[in-house]
C-alpha cells in the first residue's frame, strides 16, 4: 500500500512539472494575427506602429492605435516588443475601468489563470506563449501581455551569458 502512495506521489509530481502541467484552453502562437518570431519591418508594416522605446538590451517596443479592441473593450494602445528584430511580446492596454472585462474575457477564453499574485495580477503558462494580466487602479490602467514563451527564454539565456561574461558589470 505504501509503495502505491508514492507512486501516485510520484506521478502527480510529475504531471505537475511536466510541460503538459502548462498547457492552456486556446493558446496562441502570436498576438493579433502575428506569429512570434515575426521579423520586425514585416510587422511593423502590418500594424502602423512607431517607436516608443527601448525596454531592454536588444528590445525595441513599438507602439500602435489601430486594431484598439478586446471582445469590445476599448483599448488605449497595442506594443509590440522585439527581440533581436524578432516579435517577442505583445501588450494591450487600456483604461483600469475595464479590468473586469479584460478578465473576464482571458477567462473565458484561456481558462484559469495557473498563477494568481493578489487580486490584480494573474498568468497563464503555456509551451508556446505566456499571458500576463495586470490590473493597476492607481496608474488607472489595465495590460494584457502575450509572450513568446521561447524567446522569452532566448533573452533570458543571453542575459544569463552577459552577466557570466561581465560580472562586475
Amino acid at each position: 500500500m505504501a509503495k502505491a502512495a508514492r507512486l501516485a506521489v510520484l506521478a502527480a509530481t510529475l504531471l505537475l512539472v511536466s510541460p503538459m502541467a502548462w498547457a492552456f484552453e486556446n493558446e496562441p502562437t502570436g498576438f493579433r494575427g502575428i506569429a512570434w518570431g515575426t521579423p520586425m519591418d514585416v510587422v511593423r508594416a502590418k500594424t502602423n506602429t512607431w517607436f516608443n522605446r527601448n525596454v531592454a538590451p536588444g528590445i525595441d517596443e513599438y507602439r500602435s492605435r489601430s486594431d484598439l479592441t478586446m471582445n469590445g473593450v476599448p483599448l488605449t494602445y497595442n506594443f509590440y516588443q522585439f527581440y533581436r528584430e524578432r516579435f517577442s511580446t505583445g501588450i494591450m492596454e487600456a483604461e483600469s475601468a475595464y479590468c473586469a472585462s479584460m478578465l473576464e474575457t482571458l477567462i473565458a477564453r484561456f481558462g484559469e489563470p495557473d498563477k494568481k499574485i493578489a487580486r490584480t495580477r494573474f498568468v497563464w503558462h503555456g509551451k508556446i506563449t505566456t499571458i500576463v494580466y495586470i490590473c493597476s487602479r492607481a496608474h488607472d490602467m489595465c495590460r494584457v501581455g502575450l509572450e513568446s514563451a521561447a524567446l522569452v527564454a532566448e533573452q533570458e539565456k543571453d542575459l544569463a551569458e552577459s552577466a557570466r561574461k561581465h560580472p562586475d558589470f
